[in-house]
């Protein structure tokens, strides 16, 4: 069995190839979830992924991203306890180099999901793996924005059972933090049609690839 230095040399190199996932594929975009009549955003924010790897740090979330991205992560800024495990942390780095797919597949949107220390009231899952999500709040408590964010990456942990009620989702858009509106198609269901209570946060450009007798995705 390797050692806890050994263990850590190699979960440090794994933290650093999903910064730069994380870095080339979520930071900086926002990306509205559509399901039935209904949609949320989520932004991967960068003081997130720490949460996310499962590990302990006396690093604040955006320092130890910088730090991963960089390759500057040290090992003795990497810990475990009882509440972040070691063989947990290994299970969920390995999921969040997979994390975009939660952005371009199709997922099931979990409402109220309970975990043992929190509910989270909405998350999204590939059945594989589950973010919880939770609203986009200063220090303080104040809300930022209707931006939701991921707080909490979960394994194999039966999230619908889980949850009050699920969704598949219909349509992914995504744009940059900075645009106003979204310009992306990331998915969309064979079958589903654009409701009318998302088409003002779309572009131009974007609503003229659906059909405008059924508000369904056009051919490319």
């Amino acid at each position: 069995m390797a050692d806890i230095n050994t263990e850590k040399i190699e979960l440090r190199k794994q933290i650093i190839s999903a910064a730069n996932i994380y870095k080339h594929n979520l930071a900086g975009n926002v990306y509205l979830y559509v399901y039935g009549d209904t949609y949320f955003e989520v932004a991967y924010m960068t003081e997130c992924f720490k949460h996310l790897t499962g590990v302990e740090s006396s690093l604040r979330g955006n320092s130890f991203y910088d730090n991963a991205k960089n390759a500057t992560l040290a090992t003795n800024q990497i810990g475990f306890s009882s509440r972040h495990p070691l063989r947990t942390a290994k299970k969920k780095i390995q999921c969040l180099h997979q994390l975009p797919q939660l952005t371009k597949d199709l997922v099931c949107v979990v409402k109220d999901m309970h975990t043992i220390t929190i509910t989270y009231k909405l998350g999204i899952t590939n059945l594989e793996f589950t973010v919880g999500l939770t609203e986009n709040l200063t220090p303080a408590g104040d809300k930022v924005n209707d931006w939701l964010i991921p707080r909490t990456l979960r394994i194999n942990d039966k999230a619908i059972d889980a949850a009050t009620d699920a969704d598949f989702v219909d349509f992914i858009f995504s744009k940059k933090a900075t645009e106003a509106q979204y310009d992306t198609v990331c998915y969309a269901a064979s079958d589903a049609t654009l409701p009318e209570c998302v088409k003002l946060l779309l572009t131009e450009n974007l609503l003229s690839q659906f059909a405008i007798e059924t508000g369904t995705l056009q051919p490319a």
